[in-house]
């Protein structure tokens, strides 16, 4: 088994107890009257005016606990991926809105045939053990490019597909085309998750209008959550690694925390993407 150990035990301790003190005195902001409500109804401290929860030491310690440490993700034909051993697994890339044509050497958007092209490609690649949208088609309508995205990946790959979600009103149709893809039925979903929905907080320290509801509604529903944050150090986090280390730990440890206030025992994924910005341009 390969693993990465990029920091010491003393210093992912310290990281967590500065997340712990942010999360608790500073708090976040969570734009979302039901998420709130949730926080607030399980003890956390809420100013609805300015849209701040802050959560107390013991509900996000309570809330790593009731948190599954294994997660296991599955294809539909594919062995099981089981998530929390320390075992490196890789992933395709993400986002793309552009295509560059290597034989015309000409840039154009990116289309649906372009994304599920690329899902065949990954389907062939032993590397990759998830599918991720690499892919942002630009010839179909903005309100539906998530259902577009998923239709492309479930019908083109028997790897477990990582979506992801815009539109809090959009969750249930994803959760359809998952069901679907696992004969109608949910519990056969939620027990056998060939799907999982990615979301990414804004930082610093915001569940949005879009984030905090769709949390709610992906524990509500039982599915694996997949929470990002791209904190950017120098810009929307502090410039030492250490200061963005507690940045993403804090937004994700609250969108945890909402996660197992909805659905003890959700399964729920870290996901830091954090960059740096280049402060001499």
């Amino acid at each position: 088994m390969f693993s990465v150990d990029l920091i010491s035990q003393e210093a992912l301790e310290a990281v967590h107890q500065a997340s712990l003190q942010v999360l608790g005195e500073t708090g976040i902001m969570v734009k979302d009257e039901k998420a709130r409500e949730a926080f607030e109804q399980a003890g956390a401290k809420v100013n609805h005016d300015r849209q701040i929860v802050k959560i107390p030491n013991g509900l996000v310690e309570k809330s790593i606990e009731t948190a599954p440490f294994e997660v296991t993700l599955f294809g539909k034909e594919r062995s099981r991926l089981d998530f929390g051993s320390g075992q490196v697994r890789f992933i395709n890339g993400f986002g793309t809105v552009n295509i560059y044509e290597w034989q015309t050497k000409k840039k154009r958007k990116a289309t649906k045939k372009d994304l599920i092209h690329l899902v065949r490609v990954v389907e062939q690649m032993d590397q990759a053990t998830i599918v991720w949208p690499e892919i942002y088609p630009q010839d179909v309508p903005e309100k539906m490019i998530e259902l577009h995205i998923a239709q492309a990946m479930v019908e083109n790959t028997e790897k477990h597909c990582m979506l992801t979600c815009y539109n809090p009103d959009s969750i249930q149709n994803l959760i359809e085309i998952g069901k679907a893809a696992c004969g109608g039925n949910l519990k056969s979903l939620q027990k056998k998750p060939i799907i999982s929905i990615g979301i990414c907080v804004t930082s610093p320290l915001v569940l949005d209008e879009v984030v905090a509801p769709s949390l709610v509604r992906c524990a509500e529903t039982g599915l694996p959550i997949v929470l990002g944050s791209l904190a950017q150090a120098g810009a929307t986090a502090p410039a030492t690694l250490s200061g963005t280390l507690v940045t993403q730990n804090a937004e994700l440890l609250g969108g945890l925390t909402l996660c197992q206030i909805v659905r003890p025992g959700n399964a729920f994924i870290w996901n830091h993407l954090g960059i740096y910005e280049h402060l001499n341009n």
